[in-house]
């Protein structure tokens, strides 16, 4: 089973590098879309920088929209760059995708 993962962050620099590296260790994800709503903090080259090492992941910036905003805005190019049998979307320090994950194996 693979599972698209969408992950809206803005002004998260405190913990978005380790929620990163813990959320690239899913090994039921096939594609990480990271939406950026406009970070003034360090998160945006953060993102970028886990970003060019890995194919997996996309980032879609918006500007200001606020978590819920920021999806609905983009959810046609979030869409479009997502891959799999399932998708999901968290926000917060504590990404864990696969806890959140409760479908049968089919």
């Amino acid at each position: 089973m693979k599972v698209s993962a969408l992950l809206p962050f803005r002004d998260v620099s405190q913990w978005l590098d380790e929620a990163l590296r813990s959320v690239r260790q899913e090994a039921c994800l096939g594609r990480i879309v990271l939406v950026d709503d406009g970070s003034t903090d360090a998160s945006t080259r953060i993102a970028h920088e886990h970003a060019s090492g890995d194919s997996r992941i996309a980032i879609l910036r918006t500007c200001g929209l606020g978590i819920v905003g920021a999806l609905e805005a983009g959810r046609n190019q979030i869409m479009n760059r997502c891959s799999g049998n399932y998708s999901c979307h968290h926000q917060g320090p504590g990404w864990r995708i696969a806890q959140q994950l409760d479908a049968p194996d089919q």
